[in-house]
């Protein structure tokens, strides 16, 4: 089935790094490498407000699960915390030994996970905005992924190479590693697999798979494009990136 481009979101100054949708509010934003962070209205394609702050591209992005803040990472080696509505920064998450490639959130929004290509990932209470209270050190190259889990109490962390790693949120040890070649990593959907906001590099047709299957659900073709595109799924919809541009497509 072919999804139909709904609008295209036009206003960075640098190409888009980063795309995440709301949970539930008719928000989607983009992080880019003209530093700044946008927060989008889908339903209508408009510019709702920006996020500035930051003095490097902004990659990794994602929502609180109530949507009242977002969460930035950044290759100026810190993660912040905004106000969704007031576009208040909230919190600056330290300065990283590297840049930020994957951020996440947890639902009761107290923890933060910011992991970075150092293979890295640090544990941090919001409550405690001193330093992060656990360090991951288990990868050896460039994370894909951290991501916390439903209930809040583990991190699975993912490399470049397909290594997963889980974690205690209490601990910060390692709880079981999985061997890449028996774990599929799919498509980040929030509505099934609860991650948040991971960008994934698309190579001109995108694809959604049902969980537990390898069968396409849907594709979108949004023309034959030369450039990489950034893609997001949450529901029904889909966020492309070409360049500068966001394409919101509707997957039929």
């Amino acid at each position: 089935e072919t999804g139909a481009n709904l609008h295209i979101l036009r206003g960075h100054g640098g190409s888009v790094s980063g795309i995440a949708f709301a949970h539930k509010k008719d928000y989607a934003v983009s992080g880019s490498m003209d530093q700044v962070a946008k927060l989008w209205r889908v339903s209508t394609g408009t510019l709702v407000r920006n996020f500035e702050g930051h003095t490097s591209t902004i990659a990794p992005v994602c929502f609180s699960a109530d949507d009242t803040m977002l969460v930035t990472g950044s290759s100026d080696n810190s993660a912040r915390i905004w106000d969704v509505e007031t576009g208040d920064l909230l919190q600056i998450l330290g300065k990283h030994a590297e840049l930020i490639r994957a951020i996440s959130i947890s639902k009761d929004g107290k923890i933060v996970v910011t992991g970075c290509d150092d293979g890295v990932a640090f544990v941090w209470n919001r409550e405690n905005p001193s330093g992060p209270v656990h360090t991951l050190k288990r990868h050896k190259n460039q994370l894909r992924s951290a991501v916390i889990s439903e209930d809040g109490s583990k991190v699975i962390t993912t490399d470049r190479l397909n290594n997963i790693v889980v974690w205690s949120v209490k601990t910060g040890k390692e709880l079981e590693e999985h061997d890449p070649t028996l774990v599929r990593i799919p498509y980040p959907t929030y509505e099934t697999d609860g991650m948040q906001g991971l960008p994934l590099l698309g190579t001109g047709l995108l694809t959604k798979t049902p969980k537990g299957s390898d069968g396409i659900g849907f594709s979108v073709d949004i023309g034959t494009l030369n450039t990489r595109k950034l893609t997001n799924l949450a529901g029904d919809r889909a966020a492309i990136a070409e360049g500068d541009k966001i394409h919101i497509v509707e997957l039929a």
